[in-house]
């Protein structure tokens, strides 16, 4: 895969996804802010497995960051998500670079879910992922109920959400 390709990713990461899913058109799109009409960042979705309650989406600008979107279209605007921003925590570029790949690979892989947990201030998404031995975390957050944001509705104090592979391997 030549960088011509995807400009915006990484190689390394154009080399994964190509090597992962050789289907798939590596096409960022912009994601735009109604209000201003400007493109303030880009984004790549990956494929919806049959039968999945969200999708993955890899956003590529303004900052590295994996999301979940519920598949509902009229879905909330607010679920799972993991930053990579904190360069803090790599020693390198190519470490941090390294972790977005294994992510990727990883939920691309395997089976995957999300627990969302409603608290009395918070809810917690919790992303596990299926290994050959169970299930095992991949990355979890909270946030407050009476964020800005609108979230999952749910009357149920834990909901999962499920996802088969993306791409089997």
């Amino acid at each position: 895969m030549h960088m011509e390709t995807c400009p915006h990713l990484q190689e390394a990461t154009c080399v994964l996804l190509n090597r992962l899913m050789p289907d798939f058109v590596i096409v960022p799109k912009p994601y735009v802010v109604s209000s201003s009409g400007q493109a303030v960042g880009l984004y790549l979705d990956l494929p919806t497995p049959p039968g999945a309650d969200y999708y993955f989406r890899l956003w590529v600008s303004p900052e590295i960051q994996i999301s979940a979107r519920l598949v509902d279209p009229g879905a909330s605007n607010y679920f799972w998500f993991m930053p990579f921003q904190k360069k803090a925590f790599w020693k390198t570029a190519e470490e941090s670079q390294n972790v977005v790949d294994q992510t990727l690979e990883t939920l691309i892989s395997h089976e995957t879910r999300i627990v969302q947990k409603r608290g009395l201030l918070f809810h917690t998404f919790n992303c596990d992922y299926k290994s050959p031995t169970g299930w095992k975390q991949l990355y979890s957050h909270v946030t407050l109920r009476s964020t800005e944001f609108r979230l999952p509705q749910t009357a149920e104090r834990k909901r999962v959400y499920r996802s088969p592979a993306v791409k089997l391997l």
